[in-house]
């Protein structure tokens, strides 16, 4: 996965595919993930003065327990697309301008 601060977060939240289903958001669930833990390779993506705020992160055979999983199993969709990102909370803390209705 490419994320930004995985070099300095202990964990992440990953969305991923838990069960086959034609649906492309059906069987999808949410994990927090320990990023120090085995299977969990962190890379820099550097800019050309060395610097590096961005990641590319490698899942390898990572094992998670019961207590990992966010929510139910197979609702990451929904979870991902019904809260903070959903307009009504980005509209909430945007001020009036032309690019959200208001």
């Amino acid at each position: 996965m490419w994320t930004g601060g995985a070099h300095v977060n202990d964990h992440a939240i990953v969305l991923a595919r838990t069960a086959d289903t034609m649906d492309p958001h059906a069987g999808l669930s949410q994990f927090i993930v320990d990023l120090r833990g085995p299977g969990v390779r962190v890379e820099p993506i550097r800019l050309l003065t060395g610097e590096h705020t961005f990641n590319r992160v490698h899942l390898g055979g990572v094992a998670l327990t019961d207590g990992a999983l966010l929510g139910r199993p197979g609702d990451g969709w929904r979870q991902v697309t019904g809260w903070p990102s959903n307009a009504a909370a980005r509209n909430a803390s945007c001020p009036p301008c032309r690019c959200s209705p208001h």
